[in-house]
C-alpha cells in the first residue's frame, strides 16, 4: 500500500528534525524550507501540506498558500504557527478563498501525537475536534455539487438526523435548552454539515421543507428526551430566513406542534442569516403570527453576514445568539471581548436573552 505524501514547509531546524522523526515511517515525506526545492509532479499529487506562516527572510506563509492553490489541487492543508492565533484565523480564511481544503492549524509548541492522528484518521475530510489552544477549521471539500434534488433525496431517504447540544445558564450551571443540529449522513460523502447544503435553501420552498423536516427531527428527539430524563426546557432549531417568506410556513409549523403535542412556547426558532432583506413585510407576518402562538425567535450568528442592527431592529427577535467566531480565543483577544460586551449591552437594553456558542474551554467560560 502506497503512503500518502506530506509536504512540510519549514526552515526552523529542530522542528524540521522533529516533523522527520514523527512522519517519515508513516508517510512519503519531503521536509523542505522553500516550496520551490520541491519537484512540481510531487506537489501535484500530494495529499497534506504542513505549513509554517512564519518563514525567514522575505518570505512568509501566505505567499506559499497562494503558490499551493494552483500547485497542490488536491492537497489538504494544516497551518502551524508560533504567532498569535488571529493571524491563523486570516491564514486558514485565506486559504480558504483560494480554494484549499484545510484540514486544520496549530500553535507552537507543535502537537506531535495529535499531528499524526489528524493526518492518519479515516476521512481527513470530515471536521475534527480541536487539537491543542485552537481549534480545527474545515472548508467543504465535496467534488460534487449538492443539488436540490440531492437534499430532496436525503429527505425522502431519512438520512437527515438531529443532535442535541446543551444550552447552560451560567447562573445555574444547568441544562437550560437544547439546539437540534442538522446533519446529512450522506452515503457517498458521510456525515454532512449544514454549510454543505444551506446554498440550496434559496427558494422559498426548499427552505420549508427542509425546515419542517428537521422541525419534526427535532421535535422527535426532544420528546425521546423528555420522557427520559424529565427535561422541562427549549428546544431550538435552525430555519433559513426563505422559510419564512411562504405565507403558510407558520400554519405547517403550527399543525406539527400540536401533532407532536409539543407546547409551542417550548420552541425557540434560530433565524439564520442565509437570504436577504427581500419580501420583509411576508417575513414580519409569518414571525409576528408566530409569536402569538408563544414560538420564539432568535437572531443567529449576530454581527456576521446578513444577521445585523437592521435585521435586529427590524424583526421582533426575543434572542440574540453569537457567532463562535467572536468567542474563540475570547480570553486572549481584546477585540472580541470588547464586541461581546457591546452585543450583551445590546441584548440587554432591548430585554432580549443572549446566547454564545463556541464556548468550549474553561478559559473562555
Amino acid at each position: 500500500m502506497n503512503k500518502k505524501k506530506v509536504v512540510v514547509i519549514e526552515d526552523d531546524a529542530v522542528y524540521a528534525m522533529l516533523y522527520k522523526h514523527a512522519l517519515s515511517a508513516l508517510f512519503d515525506l519531503q521536509c523542505v524550507d522553500d516550496s520551490r526545492k520541491v519537484p512540481a509532479e510531487w506537489l501535484e499529487t500530494a495529499d497534506f501540506i504542513i505549513l509554517d506562516l512564519y518563514l525567514r527572510g522575505n518570505r512568509d506563509g501566505i505567499v506559499e498558500i497562494r503558490k499551493f492553490a494552483s500547485l497542490c489541487p488536491n492537497a489538504a492543508i494544516v497551518i502551524v504557527s508560533g504567532v498569535t492565533g488571529k493571524v491563523i484565523d486570516m491564514a486558514v480564511e485565506t486559504a480558504i478563498s483560494h480554494g484549499l481544503k484545510v484540514l486544520g492549524q496549530f500553535r507552537k509548541p507543535l502537537n506531535v501525537q495529535a499531528l499524526q492522528h489528524l493526518l492518519s484518521g479515516e476521512n481527513n475530510r470530515n471536521p475534527v475536534r480541536p487539537l491543542g489552544a485552537t481549534p480545527v477549521r474545515i472548508a467543504p471539500a465535496i467534488d460534487d455539487l449538492i443539488s436540490i434534488e440531492d437534499v430532496r433525496g436525503g429527505i425522502e431517504n431519512k438520512e437527515f438526523v438531529a443532535l442535541f447540544q446543551p444550552q447552560i445558564d451560567l447562573r445555574t450551571g444547568r441544562v437550560c435548552g437544547l439546539e437540534a443540529l442538522s446533519r446529512w449522513d450522506h452515503p457517498k460523502h458521510g456525515t454532512l454539515t449544514p454549510n454543505f447544503f444551506l446554498d440550496v435553501m434559496e427558494s422559498v420552498e426548499m427552505a420549508v421543507e427542509f425546515s419542517l423536516n428537521i422541525l419534526e427531527l427535532a421535535l422527535h428527539g426532544f420528546q425521546t428526551i423528555q420522557n427520559e430524563v424529565g427535561y422541562k426546557g427549549t428546544v431550538s432549531i435552525n430555519v433559513p430566513m426563505n422559510a419564512f417568506r411562504d405565507p403558510l410556513f407558520p400554519d405547517k409549523v403550527f399543525s406539527l406542534l400540536a401533532r407532536r403535542l409539543v407546547d409551542p412556547q417550548k420552541l425557540i426558532m434560530e433565524v439564520t442569516e442565509y437570504g436577504t432583506l427581500d419580501g420583509l413585510h411576508h417575513v414580519q407576518e409569518s414571525i409576528a403570527r408566530m409569536m402569538i402562538r408563544g414560538i420564539r425567535l432568535s437572531i443567529d450568528d449576530f454581527g456576521t453576514g446578513h444577521s445585523g442592527l437592521l435585521r435586529l431592529r427590524t424583526l421582533g427577535f426575543d434572542e440574540l445568539k453569537v457567532d463562535r467566531q467572536f468567542v474563540t480565543n475570547l480570553h486572549s483577544d481584546i477585540a472580541s471581548q470588547t464586541i461581546l460586551t457591546a452585543m450583551a449591552e445590546i441584548a440587554k437594553s432591548l430585554k432580549m436573552t443572549i446566547v454564545v456558542e463556541g464556548v468550549e474551554t474553561t478559559e473562555t467560560l
